[in-house]
């Protein structure tokens, strides 16, 4: 299921990078800065990589079952009334899997992936229910959002500049996707367009 993804070579190369920073980086813990401590996150390395492999190996299957789920309701709308909906979650789905998107998505956010999908899959039957000018209401207000985004990101890697809050407003974005067509999927946080617009206020700071 992983194929129109990404190669098989690239997937267990990404896994395994992914495995090796959920061990050691992204369980919340700091960088030990001293040799001792550098030494007892070491103790543990199997452990530590055990528990993350399994991680992964849980993870991977439902992301993946989940965007091809996603994929064959998005194949189901050949209508151009729908064009612009099956354009928009069409771009989101290239966006969630972006090059290196394995080691380079937060693993707080990669494990809502199959979310997201599955709200993809939700947005697309509710259209086929006649939530028409509903969506494009929608669609309209998160692509301004987006731009907002692109535009900030594309200078701040001209700059070099890391700005976690602009990090934390993508993903907020995703979960307002969820928020806008497809809430019995859930959110992983409360979020609103006002929260978006704060959280953008931290990234102009």
């Amino acid at each position: 299921m992983a194929g129109p993804v990404i190669s098989r070579d690239e997937l267990t190369r990404q896994a395994g990078d992914l495995i090796v920073d959920l061990a050691f980086f992204q369980r919340g813990e700091k960088l030990p800065r001293k040799a001792g401590k550098f030494e007892a996150r070491l103790e543990n390395a199997a452990e530590r990589v055990g528990m993350a492999t399994q991680d992964v190996a849980k993870l991977l299957p439902r992301m993946f079952k989940s965007y091809h789920s996603a994929r064959l309701a998005i194949e189901k709308f050949k209508a151009s009334k729908w064009a612009y909906a099956t354009a928009d979650v069409k771009s989101q789905i290239g966006n969630l899997f972006g090059e290196n998107f394995l080691t380079e998505t937060p693993w707080l956010y990669l494990g809502r992936f199959p979310k997201y999908f599955d709200a993809i899959a939700y947005r697309m039957e509710k259209l086929a229910a006649g939530a028409l000018e509903r969506d494009k209401g929608f669609t309209q207000d998160i692509a301004a959002d987006w731009q907002k985004y692109v535009e900030r990101a594309e200078a701040d890697s001209l700059d070099q500049a890391f700005n976690i809050e602009l990090i934390n407003f993508r993903w907020q974005l995703e979960e307002y996707r969820i928020s806008c067509f497809a809430q019995p999927i859930g959110t992983m946080f409360s979020i609103s367009q006002q929260r978006l617009d704060k959280q953008w206020a931290k990234v102009e700071r």
